[in-house]
């Protein structure tokens, strides 16, 4: 006589090795990616192509991938989110304030880390 106990178990143990799995894929997927530390704009520039490029004035020592431009970033969306990153990178270059990124954990094809957001401190 089986009393289910069985089927319960295996259930039990197929469902923990799934969320192991996806757990694993999402921190595969999120790795490298996160705020940076706080740091001054130098310089910012929008290209004709609708990237903006940025350098910051930062410890960049916690940003794991290594594009070729240390300190300098990149857009990683062409939209009107990335005209708000925009817009408050310029205003943390024009006022002097303190700003942090949002790196993707990628780089750009011009070899820019990627950012997806930004941070202005008073």
């Amino acid at each position: 006589m089986n009393d289910g106990c069985g089927s319960i178990a295996r259930v039990l143990r197929a469902a923990i090795a799934l969320m192991a799995v996806i757990g694993a894929s999402q921190s595969a997927h999120a790795a490298g990616a996160g705020w940076t530390a706080y740091g001054r704009v130098l310089e910012i520039y929008p290209s004709n192509t609708g990237t903006f490029y940025v350098n910051i004035d930062m410890d960049t020592s916690s940003i794991t991938e290594k594009c070729s431009y240390t300190g300098w970033f990149a857009n990683a969306d062409n939209n009107s989110a990335a005209n708000r990153v925009f817009a408050a990178l310029l205003s943390a270059h024009a006022t002097g304030a303190p700003v942090r990124v949002y790196v993707t954990g990628a780089c750009s094809s011009d070899y820019y880390t990627l950012i997806s957001s930004a941070s202005v401190r008073n």
